[in-house]
């Protein structure tokens, strides 16, 4: 049994430490929580152990200490008193400050086709602005765009389920990207516009399963598969090169998408082939032709034939001398 008081006040910090959101939450809270009364922050983040008794030292708050939870720690703070009237006014700040926080890096020419990015602690390896080859030393500075924005989806969507207690055993982001004039943006065409980013529709990956049976696969399914293709080289079905077999060793995921991706056809041990890429159909199920019921809004419903013989369509147009007399009849 825990030794601590009942809290007045809980909340879930999920997987933030103190450098990265934590402690706007922890003010925010704080204010929820009546002087005098005690706040329960339950955190994944280790180093929140260490950094949060001088940070309530600070404030003015009594830290009461932490215990073992349910897959996270628990620690308890005491609202202090003291600079209660503050409280407000530092969040107010807070925020503020993290509004117009300015990230800064700094970038050098360190060799051919190369450029080293220094921020803080770090230091990466970027290629040349754009690259259309299938392999490079170094990611191309439209490949690390789009890795940035999805490892920040990713991370993101991570740290929320933390927040909410969910567990996750595994999270994948696919990001496909083009540019509107990639000539532009190598510099080949002068005082062009250039528009960075548009969307793409999704793809599908048309594959030959054991060379018999042909089926389609969205591109996350894709990305769930790991394997062998002809050169030796282990990869992600969607890199695969179409035309050349591709030896499934490895579904990525738990036991939902493993059935998922049996009721395909694909299991490990089996060969694919990729014949092409194409723009995702309104339904993966060859050879069935859906039922399409559209609104004057734009609301548009695909059915097959069996959902589509019991819909029953209800109508409130007037008609004949019932209209006339201002009556209404509903037909079906």
């Amino acid at each position: 049994m825990s030794s601590f008081p009942v809290p007045d006040h809980m909340f879930d910090g999920g997987d933030l430490d103190c450098g990265s959101g934590l402690v706007l939450l922890i003010r925010e809270n704080m204010l929820k929580t009546p002087i005098d009364g005690v706040l329960e922050m339950r955190s994944r983040e280790a180093t929140v152990a260490d950094d949060l008794p001088p940070w309530c030292r600070m404030v003015g708050h009594d830290y009461l200490g932490n215990t073992p939870g349910d897959n996270c720690t628990r620690y308890f703070i005491r609202r202090g008193a003291a600079k209660a009237a503050e409280e407000e006014k530092a969040l107010a700040e807070d925020k503020k400050q993290a509004r117009e926080y300015e990230w800064r890096l700094r970038i050098r020419a360190t060799g051919h086709l190369k450029s080293t990015v220094y921020c803080r602690n770090f230091s990466w390896d970027s290629g040349q602005p754009a690259s259309f080859e299938e392999k490079d030393v170094h990611p191309c500075g439209v490949e690390q765009l789009f890795g940035a924005l999805g490892a920040s989806l990713c991370s993101g969507y991570a740290t929320e389920c933390a927040k909410s207690g969910l567990e996750m055993d595994d999270i994948e982001i696919t990001v496909r990207g083009k540019l509107n004039n990639v000539l532009a943006h190598l510099g080949l065409e002068e005082e062009a516009a250039v528009t960075f980013i548009r969307a793409l529709p999704h793809m599908d990956y048309v594959s030959l399963i054991d060379r018999r049976e042909r089926t389609r696969l969205s591109e996350g399914e894709a990305a769930r598969l790991w394997g062998r293709g002809e050169d030796g080289v282990e990869r992600q079905f969607y890199f695969a090169t179409r035309n050349q077999p591709f030896a499934v060793r490895e579904i990525i995921g738990g036991r939902k998408v493993r059935e998922h991706l049996r009721t395909h056809g694909i299991s490990p041990g089996c060969s694919l082939v990729l014949e092409s890429i194409e723009q995702t159909q309104e339904l993966h199920k060859p050879g069935s032709a859906p039922v399409t019921i559209s609104s004057p809004s734009g609301l548009r419903l695909y059915l097959n034939r069996t959902q589509a013989g019991q819909v029953v369509v209800k109508s409130d147009v007037r008609q004949g001398p019932q209209a006339d007399a201002g009556q209404e009849d509903n037909g079906e």
